[in-house]
């Protein structure tokens, strides 16, 4: 078995029966998926950035992540989800959401937004794993927003360990 061309990462040449696949805007979702292949004992890195149509023909089981920005998904992740779904319902399937919403309701709802409720209710769970703003990473309008309606004024991480902890025991 062979990763998929282009994977990417520091995973790219490892044989593995787990894909995660996603996309990150400023590197808290590349993060977190690099965290989830650690604790798995590898997998293939797969960064719809750099592949946005992989193979996941070689793959048995298949983690999916995406930022949430102001409440929505990623369009990317978005579409490989509507192009793969059949795939992704014939495997065992983990999905997770980076964002920064404290409120345990609506975290819930943005979960329910970035994935569709047949990948839901066929995958072993869909978690919130926290976020990430990095104030050297984005740009000056995006500074300003999370600024005027986060209130952060620096770096900030809210990762949550236990999240991605429970994930990957899902998976196992």
């Amino acid at each position: 078995m062979r990763p998929p061309r282009g994977a990417g990462g520091r995973y790219r040449d490892r044989v593995t029966e787990t894909a995660i696949v996603y996309y990150s805007k400023h590197g808290t979702t590349a993060a977190v998926a690099a965290r989830i292949a650690d604790r798995l004992g590898g997998a293939t890195l797969v960064d719809l950035a750099e592949t946005p149509a992989p193979d996941l023909s070689g793959f048995g089981r298949i983690v999916v992540g995406g930022p949430v920005y102001a409440g929505r998904p990623d369009k990317r992740v978005t579409a490989f989800l509507q192009a793969n779904a059949a795939t992704l319902q014939d495997r065992p399937l983990a999905l997770f959401v980076c964002g920064m919403e404290p409120d345990p309701a609506k975290r819930e709802t943005e979960v329910a937004a970035a994935f569709p409720e047949t990948l839901r209710r066929h995958a072993v769970g869909a978690w919130f794993v926290g976020g990430e703003f990095h104030f050297d990473r984005l740009g000056f309008i995006e500074r300003a927003i999370v600024k005027k309606i986060v209130g952060a004024t620096e770096s900030v991480s809210a990762l949550d360990d236990q999240a991605i902890a429970d994930l990957v025991a899902a998976l196992a």
